[in-house]
Order: structure tokens, then sequence, then C-alpha cells
């Protein structure tokens, strides 16, 4: 038998009203669906509404925010050391300071580096040649009139003796740093650090020039120079010599604590404090001033043509930075330093300066260990002075200390010994002198801040 399983189709609303006497169309009909309007009801009592679960959850929504931005910006800090170090060589050396050995250890980007300097003149391996910084040291000319740079070394217009401005060496930009710490041995080792770019927890020193050459002095015209073919002059007032050098532009100054900064790229280089083994004696037998340029030949090498206490040593373009010539270093005092150059010259009571930690040596001999200042680590000054000291051993130089009268006159720190101190034999890059500045052999070089 078979069953009809088919849809069936019913009425439809508006068919079914039809039927019962509906007489309008389907939209007409639809139109009777429609009520009319009621009256306004009654206001209903407020609802309560516990909001506490979505408040919290919009706590710990907000928390977990700050977490997130907390973690971002450490990851960045993060990156962006990691990022200042991958940049970044760093070229560094450390040393026991108690050892009597003058040489260091190279560490960090320095390990396997090989760094000579000349002799005779011949050509010699340092690899630091072709590393920044010290690859980009150079010699140049400086117009103080027109305040510009006229020639670099190696152009067809660069000169040696003074025609074309001023003969002055640039240092580039450069970070250092200089610790020391007492190590799981017992022992305290120091460290010195160079690098070519940022690195958290480094030092920047900005780009500075020092003369090439000791200043000579042209007394009728009362002007401070630069040059070759003269000698660096001497037994001149400190007043003096700061006037000339002011005279040049409102950015020179004598030279001043960037000296350290010197040491420090010397130190780096060359691993050893031993300057008169590593670049020559130079003119520490030599009873008169040498005469500036001697080197020019060296261009922008280091040493020396002739190593027999009587001739001249070079480094990186600073002629006779130690010598029978003792330099002033302005601003360094026993004990104190000024960084700021428009300072130069006030009394201890005035102006700013900043007070090192330690006690320079009032005593004369050879320097067992140099001061270290966490607040200035720059600064190295005699700190020790012994008899178990000497020319090959600790720091290899010497400091000197006067007692000299002058009346009228302005006891100032120097680099180097001046050439009748026959009683200090040595006098490198680490050589002090607590002098009066006109005394003989005590001279200048000065410095551009740009």
């Amino acid at each position: 038998m078979e069953r009809n399983l088919g849809r069936v189709q019913g009425l439809s609303g508006y068919e079914i009203a039809v039927k019962n006497g509906f007489t309008g169309t389907e939209q007409e009909w639809l139109v009777t669906l429609r009520g009319e309007k009621g009256e306004k009801g009654e206001k209903g009592d407020t609802g309560i509404y516990d909001d506490t679960e979505l408040k919290n959850k919009i706590i710990n929504v907000e928390n977990l925010i700050g977490d997130v931005n907390a973690k971002y910006t450490d990851i960045n800090e993060r990156i962006n050391v990691l990022e200042s170090k991958s940049a970044s060589h760093i070229y560094g050396v450390k040393r026991n300071i108690e050892i009597s050995d003058p040489a260091w250890e190279r560490i960090e980007d320095s390990i396997g580096l090989v760094a000579n300097a000349t002799h005779d003149g011949t050509e010699v391996k340092n690899d630091f040649d072709n590393i920044y910084p010290w690859s980009d040291i150079i010699s140049y000319n400086y117009d103080t009139q027109a305040q510009r740079i006229t020639a670099f070394y190696g152009e067809p217009t660069f000169k040696f003796d003074g025609t074309n401005g001023e003969v002055m060496t640039r240092f580039p930009e450069f970070w250092y740093k200089r610790e020391q710490k007492l190590e799981e041995d017992g022992n305290t080792y120091e460290y010195v650090y160079i690098a070519d770019g940022k690195v958290e927890g480094f030092i920047k020193s900005e780009q500075f020039s020092l003369a090439r050459y000791p200043s000579f002095i042209d007394e009728p015209k009362q002007e401070i120079h630069s040059k070759s073919g003269v000698k660096g002059s001497t037994n001149i007032n400190v007043d003096i010599l700061r006037n000339y050098t002011k005279a040049l532009g409102n950015k020179f100054c004598l030279m001043d604590w960037h000296y350290f900064l010197i040491q420090l790229l010397f130190l780096v280089e060359y691993a050893n404090y031993n300057s008169q083994e590593i670049l020559g004696q130079g003119t520490t037998a030599l009873q008169e001033i040498a005469t500036n340029g001697e080197c020019d030949s060296l261009e922008m090498k280091s040493g020396c043509l002739i190593d027999d206490g009587y001739h001249s040593v070079i480094y990186r373009g600073i002629e006779n930075v130690f010598g029978n010539l003792a330099q002033i270093l302005e601003g360094v005092m026993k004990g104190k330093i000024r960084y700021n150059s428009q300072e130069y010259g006030l009394d201890y009571t005035e102006g700013t300066y900043n007070e090192l930690s330690y006690e320079v040596t009032g005593i004369r001999g050879f320097i067992k260990e140099l001061g270290y200042d966490i607040n200035n680590p720059i600064i190295q000054m005699p700190k020790t002075v012994s008899r178990n000291a000497s020319s090959s051993t600790y720091i290899t130089d010497s400091w000197s200390s006067y007692d000299i009268s002058v009346e009228g006159d302005i006891s100032v720190i120097c680099v180097g010994v001046y050439y009748q101190a026959s009683s200090i034999p040595t006098n490198g890059l680490w050589s002090y002198s607590f002098l009066y500045s006109t005394k003989t052999g005590v001279g200048s070089r000065f410095l551009l801040n740009k």
C-alpha cells in the first residue's frame, strides 16, 4: 500500500479572514492587525549591577599592558647595548699595578695585534696604522686669521714650515675607559680601553687638535706659533703664554688635560709604559732645545730617525711629545684639575676645579705607581715614587718637584724634565715636573678644542 508523504499546503491568514467574511485587500487586512497605542506604563525599580568583576578584568589587562611595555623597553635597551657593542671595536690592555714589569697584556680586540715604531726611519709593522682612531690622526695647516683649515697632510699645499698656517695634529673623536679592579686572585688590575664607537660605560673624547711642535714665540710680533725650522721657546711667564695663545682664537688654549688622552692612546697601542724604549730616547742627553721639524720626514709615523739621546722623537704627529723641554700642562695643579678652559689661570680659590681623591707625592724620583680617581679616571699623576723603581721598571719615568723661588712667577705642572735636570736621566710620556714657568727649559704647546 502506497502512502502519500508529500507536503500539504494550508490556507494563509488572509485567506482564512476572507473565508470568514473579510472583503478587503490583503494590504488592508494587514492594517487591521495593528492595535491601538496603549497607555504609558509605570516606571520600574532601579536595577542592581555588580561591575566588580569587569573592573578587575580591566585592571588585569592594564597590568598586563604595563608588563609588556616594561619588557619591551628592557628589550630595546638590551638591543641598544648589544648593537653598540657589536658596532664598536674595543681595544684594551690590562696590568697588575703591583708588578715591576712596565708591559701590559693585550685584551679584547687588541689580542694578536702588533705595534712597532721606527728607530731609524725604516718601515716597520704597526697594525694600528689601519685601526680607528689611530688611523685618522692627521696633521694639517690652520689659518688663525680666517679660522679655517687650509690643507691636510698629504695635500699639495700642506707645509711644515708654517707658511700655510699653524701646523696642528687632529685627534678624532673616540671613546675610552680607565678603571682599576680588585680581582679574585687578590691583586688589583688596571684596565685601559679605546673604542671606535659608543660603548656603554665609556667616556666620549670629542675631537681636538694639538700643535705638532713645541711653541715658538716671535717676541717682536708677540705671537706664538707651531712650525718647523725654529726652536721651542722657554723662559716665558705663563700669563704671557696664555695671552699669546688666546690671540690665536677663542677655542685655543695651552696644552691641558687632553695630554692624558694621548697617554691612553699610546698605552693601548704599544701595551707598555716605556715610551723611550718604544719610540726612542728623545733629546734626553741634549743640553739645548731641539729644532722643530727633525721628524718631518717620518710624516705621520711614530718613532725617530736616530736613537742616541740627542735627536727628536714623534708620536702620531706630535713631535718631542717628551724630551728635554718641559711643557706646561694648563689647568693641572698638584692634586687638582680644571676642565673648563675659560677658567685657566684662575687662582685655587676661584672658579671650579676637581680635587683628586689621592695625594700627589711631593718626593722626587722614579714613579712606582700612578694615581687612580674613579671620578677623574683619565688623570694619571704620580702617587708613589720608589728607590726600587727605575727607567726600566714600573712606570719607567720620573717625577721632579723643585723648590725654586722666583719672585712674581707662577708654579706650574709640566710634562717632561727640563734639560738641565741631568740628575734624572729618564724622560718619557709619564715624566712630570713641578716648576716655575720662567725656568730655563720650560716651554709650551697649544691646543685647539674643535
